[in-house]
């Protein structure tokens, strides 16, 4: 509240995401730190595209004692109901059930991921697909080229950015494979892997690379809403709930359903990010 200056102001901001991070670490909730980490990294690659065209230093506030009062009162409220409702309690059943069973009845140690994507596939498909939405939406609103691309990448340090990306590009590719493939068992799943890929798409666009024309977000939203739908539907032809997880044969052992909507989930978190760079990448006369 008290800063001038944006750089500034996102570095705070995201000073508070790590300290979150960290806090969740020590409660014992890897996924969920590795996810808002991954998530701050990514915001800060965003304001850097939307503070270019800004000024560096903000006007001084006319009212930011008060702004800043009900900022502290919103989050002493929000802190309060956290601990009244999550807190102070015993385990609940539905978590202890979890517990017990996400390993005998799914195969999956993590129980994070076995939640998402095998007891409550239903809440994550709708989850995504509102993600989905989103990306719809900023593509509508703010178009970009008549290719579909964003406008020419301003890349001030490209020199330096640009071999440095080529030289991490196929370990933040092997990265959010690695996540993907161990989600059933290890803190990642299809979330974190997209938002690594979504990295390695941002930190290209910042190197110089043209925009993110081998990376159409249009493609990415309609092939995960519609493998994630195929999944559920395809539990329904086989007399079973939608979503109700499966094993498909295949030569050398089974494809398990859930892999495949955790698929569903990277395409549609992996096309988000790709609109995100895509349009707030472009420059201010694009979007006008």
């Amino acid at each position: 509240m008290r800063t001038r200056s944006a750089l500034a102001a996102v570095a705070l901001l995201g000073a508070v995401g790590l300290i979150v991070a960290v806090w969740f670490l020590l409660a014992g909730a890897p996924d969920v730190a590795l996810t808002l980490l991954l998530v701050e990294v990514l915001t800060a690659m965003t304001a850097a595209f939307v503070l270019s065209g800004l000024s560096p230093r903000f006007p001084r506030p006319r009212r930011g004692v008060a702004a800043a009062a009900l900022a502290g009162a919103a989050g002493l409220v929000a802190a309060l109901g956290t601990l009244a409702l999550t807190g102070g309690r015993e385990l609940s059943p539905a978590g202890a059930y979890f517990l017990e069973a996400a390993e005998p009845e799914t195969g999956g140690r993590n129980v994070v991921n076995t939640i998402l994507v095998d007891f409550r596939g239903l809440d994550t498909h709708g989850e995504a697909s509102v993600l989905a939405a989103a990306a719809l939406g900023l593509l509508l609103l703010l178009p970009g080229q008549p290719d579909g691309t964003a406008g020419g990448p301003r890349a001030p340090y490209g020199r330096v950015l640009g071999p440095a990306h080529r030289l991490l590009l196929p370990g933040i590719a092997g990265f959010s494979a690695y996540l993907f493939l161990r989600g059933h068992n290890e803190p990642g799943g299809g979330f974190s892997a997209a938002l690594v890929a979504g990295t390695a798409v941002a930190f290209g666009y910042l190197a110089g690379r043209t925009g993110t024309r081998w990376l159409s977000p249009r493609p990415l939203l309609a092939a995960g809403l519609v493998l994630g739908a195929a999944v559920g539907l395809a539990a329904m032809a086989l007399g079973d709930p939608f979503l109700t997880p499966f094993t498909i044969p295949v030569p050398g052992g089974g494809l398990s359903s859930p892999l495949l909507f955790d698929a569903a989930v990277y395409l549609m978190v992996l096309g988000l990010v790709v609109t995100v760079v895509d349009r707030l990448g472009a420059g201010p006369g694009e979007h006008r």
